[in-house]
């Protein structure tokens, strides 16, 4: 009895082909035109100044205070201002510092954009060719956003941290959900009106299909275990 021949798949068309093509052209399009545009409209506000001035008493050993001596719980972006600390600590000028780390948060938030475009689409076949990143490329020519990507501010981290909470909190999975989790917890440090996303973010799980409840646990144990110290430790030392 001969044998049937094996069906091969059908090759991919031209039009399919150019279009998987777009897809890394378009996301490589946003990411140096939004960069671009954010280190050229760089600037940093006067508020930062509070936030450096903190940051530069707790590189200097002296606590995260004002004025040595002071605890005073003066700025509202924790996280930020550790992190200006730890670039000065190593002889980072302060403005340099933050405008260089806001603007890759800032490309961070295009990057995501594309990948959730693509995530929209389908994994594979014709639909994920077919992807577009408009999201990203909205966002990058966004006049407002590219020169709030900057300030010396902590807008762009915070921003990236919600939207990489996000990124993950939407995606199948007691993993993905953990880092949903740590990540919106990130942005809880940031900046404190960060738990309330956490919360809308809980109520996503929660009512999404089967199996949520293993998700939810994930998704809230993470966020505990990052803001609950952190928490504690900043009512006792303010």
């Amino acid at each position: 009895m001969s044998k049937r021949p094996s069906r091969r798949p059908a090759a991919p068309s031209a039009t399919v082909r150019s279009a998987s093509m777009l897809f890394p052209a378009a996301t490589a399009l946003a990411l140096i035109w939004g960069v671009t545009a954010a280190v050229r409209r760089s600037w940093v506000s006067d508020d930062a100044f509070i936030s450096f001035r903190y940051a530069e008493h707790l590189a200097r050993g002296q606590g995260l205070v004002f004025n040595p001596g002071e605890r005073v719980e003066g700025f509202s972006n924790f996280l930020w201002t550790v992190w200006v600390a730890a670039g000065m600590k190593f002889g980072a000028d302060p403005e340099a510092w933050s405008c260089a780390w806001s603007v890759a948060a800032f490309a961070g938030m295009v990057l995501l954009l594309a990948l959730l475009a693509r995530r929209a689409a389908g994994g594979t076949g014709r639909a994920a060719a077919m992807a577009f990143p408009a999201g990203a490329l909205l966002l990058a020519a966004q006049p407002d956003w590219n020169v709030y990507a900057t300030s010396g501010l902590e807008t762009a981290l915070f921003s990236f941290l919600l939207l990489m909470g996000y990124f993950f909190a939407t995606r199948a999975g007691e993993r993905s959900a953990a880092v949903g989790g740590g990540a919106f917890a990130l942005a809880a440090i940031t900046r404190p009106e960060g738990p309330l996303f956490a919360v809308l973010a809980l109520a996503f799980l929660a009512a999404r299909g089967r199996p949520r409840g293993r998700s939810v646990a994930f998704f809230a144990c993470a966020f505990l275990v990052l803001w609950l110290p952190y928490t504690a430790w900043r009512v006792s030392y303010f």
